[in-house]
């Protein structure tokens, strides 16, 4: 199992796996390791002329790293993640590539904008569609990360915002919790979709509580 805990550490983990060795962990039953080192901040390329170097300087001042905050909820639950960028998201409704409803059944929804910083207005009538769809009804909790490039003293009004919206649909008393630092953050966790995972709101916290890769049937038998 991994808990993830914010905030992370500025730098960047990278993961390695390598096979045939036990790891103490999430990949326990998998004869993988996961050694984890930090990767230093990338600097301006030759051909950014430092303009990328500006924009990331930016971004950091805007959305600085915070403690997660816990807006409702009780108690422990679990389901499968599933979820993404918002304005991603919003170009997958309605298309062949959207999971059925049955498919939100117990989810955890993990939620963030972009450094676009879409407005408030946007992010409510996107959760009002959620809803409208019935699928606030039938997820068991929900993640969202730090807005990108939004202030620190506004990041609040994205969380009130959402749990204004859970309100409308009956589902005020859902576990939410935002300030993560997931996807359009730095640092950045990245989360696997599919996999289960445990909300704790008591301690405010995320918990990966299975396997999020699996050993293809020619790797196992090379380290049977």
């Amino acid at each position: 199992m991994a808990r993830l805990s914010w905030p992370v550490s500025p730098r960047t983990a990278a993961c390695t796996i390598s096979k045939n060795r036990p790891f103490d962990g999430c990949f326990s039953r998998q004869r993988l390791q996961v050694s984890c080192h930090a990767i230093p901040k990338v600097g301006p390329t030759s051909c950014s002329t430092g303009r990328f170097q500006a924009i990331r300087t930016k971004c950091d001042a805007c959305s600085p790293p915070r403690s997660p905050k816990l807006w409702q909820g009780s108690g422990e639950i679990q389901g499968h993640l599933i979820g993404g960028c918002a304005e991603a998201l919003e170009m997958l409704k309605g298309t062949d590539l959207w999971p059925s409803l049955r498919y939100w059944d117990g989810a955890i929804l993990f939620y963030e904008t972009s450094e676009e910083a879409p407005s408030l207005f946007l992010v409510m009538r996107w959760m009002r569609n959620f809803g409208a769809q019935g699928i606030l009804n039938r997820i068991a909790g929900m993640i969202v990360g730090r807005p990108g490039g939004v202030p620190a003293e506004r990041q609040d009004d994205y969380g009130a915002a959402i749990a204004n919206v859970l309100a409308e649909y009956g589902a005020d008393t859902m576990p939410l919790i935002t300030g993560m630092d997931s996807y359009h953050t730095d640092p950045m966790l990245v989360l696997p979709h599919g996999t289960i995972a445990e909300i704790n709101c008591g301690d405010v916290s995320l918990l990966i509580v299975e396997a999020s890769v699996a050993v293809s049937p020619g790797i196992e038998s090379e380290t049977a």
